[in-house]
C-alpha cells in the first residue's frame, strides 16, 4: 500500500458489501428485503480506536447516493 506517509506490505481480502433493497415489514413483524452484495477487494489495516471495521471507498460510495448529516446520521442508496 501507498500512502502520504509511505509504502508498506499489507495483506489483501475479497470479501462482500451487502446493500439492504426495498425494506418491507410483514403483518408478523418480519422484514423482507432484497440483498444486492457486491464483491470487494480490499486491504488489512490496524484500527487501534476500533470505532469502525471496515471503511468505504469512493468506489463503493460513487455507485450510488450518499447522505450525511451533522448528527451522525447517513443514508447511502444504490
Amino acid at each position: 500500500m501507498v500512502g502520504a506517509t509511505g509504502e508498506s506490505p499489507v495483506d489483501q481480502f475479497t470479501f462482500g458489501v451487502g446493500f439492504i433493497l426495498s425494506p418491507m415489514q410483514q403483518p408478523t413483524g418480519e422484514t423482507r428485503m432484497d440483498l444486492a452484495v457486491r464483491s470487494v477487494q480490499g486491504c488489512l489495516f490496524h484500527n487501534s480506536s476500533l470505532a469502525f471495521d471496515v471503511l468505504l471507498g469512493r468506489d463503493i460510495i460513487c455507485e450510488g447516493s450518499f447522505t450525511l448529516s451533522f448528527d451522525g446520521h447517513f443514508i447511502l442508496s444504490i
